[in-house]
């Protein structure tokens, strides 16, 4: 197309276009607008050869580092992820732990959650108890005969 044209001899898009019009300029180029043409024709704006088409030119050097930053980010992200992962697993850990030892929770019962996935709902033995989770308060007694 004209446009992949213009782009294999080094014009770029001019951002932001104006409404119904597009514009095109040449990195290379400093001159007058009036010496554009005349540029042009005398060999100015040349097609990448093949060899040099790996080159970064200065728009994708920026856009490389730019890249890169993004990436650095990401692996930022992922170590702070890691980490919060490793506090949380060794936060369960130690409330499991607690509930063993004041025998508030069976051995076997604090290995099931602690294998359990992370945001597993967890459903109780009780019909009348809601799942761990929800928005909705235990039914309270009404009366102390039957608790």
């Amino acid at each position: 197309s004209f446009s992949q044209q213009l782009h294999t001899y080094g014009f770029r898009r001019t951002v932001p276009a104006r409404a119904g019009v597009v514009e095109y300029h040449h990195i290379r180029y400093a001159g007058e607008p009036s010496r554009f043409l005349a540029w042009v024709r005398s060999g100015g704006a040349q097609a990448k050869p093949a060899a040099t088409r790996g080159e970064a030119e200065p728009e994708e050097a920026e856009l490389l580092a730019d890249i890169m930053k993004v990436h650095e980010g990401i692996r930022q992200i992922g170590m702070i992820h890691a980490e919060a992962k490793l506090t949380h697993s060794v936060q369960m850990r130690t409330i499991l732990t607690t509930l063993v030892r004041r025998g508030l929770l069976a051995p076997e019962s604090a290995t099931y959650v602690a294998l359990l996935p992370p945001a597993t709902p967890i459903r109780l033995t009780s019909p009348a108890a809601p799942d761990i989770g929800t928005s909705q308060p235990a039914p309270m007694p009404t009366s102390v005969d039957s608790v």
